[in-house]
This record gives C-alpha cells, sequence and structure tokens, in this order.
C-alpha cells in the first residue's frame, strides 16, 4: 500500500487505486475511482479537465 498526494506519479506506477475522505469513495482502476463524480465528492467542485489530464 502507498499513500500519495501526488497524482502525476501516482497515475503513472499504479493500477489500483482507493479514494479517501474520512470515508471510503471509490476503490478500483483509474478509470472507475477518478470520475468526476468520485472527485467531486471527495474535493467539491472538480473541473473537467483536472479528470480528463488524469486518465
Amino acid at each position: 500500500m502507498v499513500i500519495s498526494h501526488d497524482l502525476g506519479m501516482t497515475l503513472e506506477n499504479y493500477d489500483r487505486f482507493l479514494l479517501l475522505n474520512q470515508h471510503i469513495i471509490a476503490t478500483g482502476s483509474k478509470q472507475e475511482v477518478l470520475t468526476k463524480e468520485n472527485l467531486q465528492r471527495a474535493y467539491g467542485k472538480v473541473s473537467s479537465e483536472v479528470v480528463v489530464r488524469s486518465l
């Protein structure tokens, strides 16, 4: 298990993800976890550009 706030490094090196914000929001592949809806649940308002660039 690795805990990271560096999304760029994480996307390059890992294929399974766990998104948390006081509780589990999503687990799975980056396509399953890094959706606009999940990121909004974790961080509040998120632009579409962030989601597209992360995938």
